[in-house]
């Protein structure tokens, strides 16, 4: 078998082969370059063959505008400046307007500042008055102090349920505020933590300093209670005291003020004790709720009813018992007395709390409690 290559100076032997394949066939394998050829078969002593079979497979090149083998793409430009490499492997081009990838975003330019930097990733835009994807507001500039950080997250914050957690940020002498308003003398427990494989432990990086203000009729804060290094979790920071009716403000900065706390979360709990009261009240804003706390002495009944002040009893209010510190709803015998809710539980002698909320998030006025107690 015989590879001859056709030019102009007519017909070149390239390579030959007697028994190169199987037995005593031949076999050919070369590397050609863009051209003519012409392939011979011929017996090898020139006697006659009665038959055989040709097996011809060609593979193509990178930049012949055919997808070959071990090929991503072949758009038959070898020019480096387009979505297909010269190695013929597919590639991303910033600025086409198609999301390619590695891209996050494709504007068809390369012009940072617009959403979509240069390398087509998605640029969040602190301090251009837009809320951007990763915003929580953006006032227009990277001043701390104005509700609105350098992050573009919000400073103050609203703390409307009666038990929550906030995860926050903030950077070098930044800080996060949190506001909340208690109904009547309550206790406030509050701490600081860095979720770890689900354990609430805390790190170096999180060396918080954590402080309750009350607002004075000046808009000033007076500073009530203050906690750097929690002594069971430092450098995290934990206050459990108790405080008075109205408006509050809680702030968590860094104890080193030229330190940003990129990651931490903010356990809240306050509730009321209405340990062997005979009424309370309360209500909250929309997505909120009131928890309450209390203490019993001996096994036995306990019944809430609540009445709303001036209006009808909504038929989505939810009550549940816990014991104190758990998420565990304890059972209870819910029932409605002229249309409001009513909900009763045997209890053991123990430190229990009290949710009152509304399944569909919406706010609740004013409201009277009517407690029994165990006997």
């Amino acid at each position: 078998m015989d590879l001859y290559r056709l030019d102009e100076d007519g017909e070149r032997l390239l390579d030959f082969d007697n028994d190169g394949g199987q037995g005593t066939c031949s076999r050919l394998s070369a590397n050609f370059e863009p051209g003519r050829y012409a392939l011979q078969v011929r017996e090898r002593f020139r006697r006659a063959i009665e038959a055989l079979h040709l097996n011809a497979r060609t593979e193509g090149i990178c930049g012949d505008g055919v997808i070959d083998v071990g090929e991503e793409c072949d758009d038959a430009a070898l020019n480096g400046v387009d979505t297909c490499s010269d190695a013929c492997r597919r590639r991303s081009v910033c600025g086409n307007g198609q999301i390619e990838i590695g891209e996050t975003c494709d504007d068809q330019n390369q012009i940072p500042g617009d959403g979509c930097d240069e390398n087509c990733q998605q640029e969040v835009l602190c301090g251009n008055a837009v809320i951007d994807p990763g915003e929580d507001c953006d006032d227009g500039n990277f001043e701390n102090g104005d509700g609105c950080d350098f992050f573009c997250t919000f400073e103050f914050t609203q703390l409307v349920r009666g038990k929550t957690i906030r995860r926050g940020h903030f950077p070098r002498n930044g800080a996060d505020w949190y506001a909340f308003n208690a109904d009547g003398p309550g206790r406030l427990e509050a701490y600081t933590f860095v979720p770890v494989d689900d354990n609430w432990n805390c790190r170096p990086s999180a060396d918080t300093l954590l402080s309750i203000f009350l607002p004075n009729p000046d808009g000033e804060e007076v500073l009530l209670h203050e906690n750097d290094d929690d002594p069971n979790n430092a450098p995290c920071s934990y206050l459990d005291v108790e405080v008075g009716t109205g408006p509050h403000l809680i702030r968590v900065a860094a104890t080193d003020d030229f330190a940003a706390i990129n990651d931490y979360s903010l356990f809240f709990r306050f509730a009321r004790d209405i340990s062997g009261l005979r009424q309370a009240q309360g209500g909250f804003v929309a997505a909120g709720s009131d928890l309450y706390s209390f203490q019993t002495f001996q096994r036995g009944r306990v019944e809430i009813t609540m009445t709303p002040f001036g209006g009808a009893c909504e038929d989505d209010v939810d009550v549940a018992f816990f014991r104190q510190r758990s998420s565990l709803v304890i059972p209870s015998d819910v029932s409605r007395i002229n249309g409001c809710i009513s909900a009763a539980a045997i209890l053991d002698p123990g430190l229990y709390d009290l949710l009152i909320s509304r399944s569909n998030g919406g706010a609740m006025g004013t409201y009277t409690l009517d407690l029994a107690w165990p006997d």
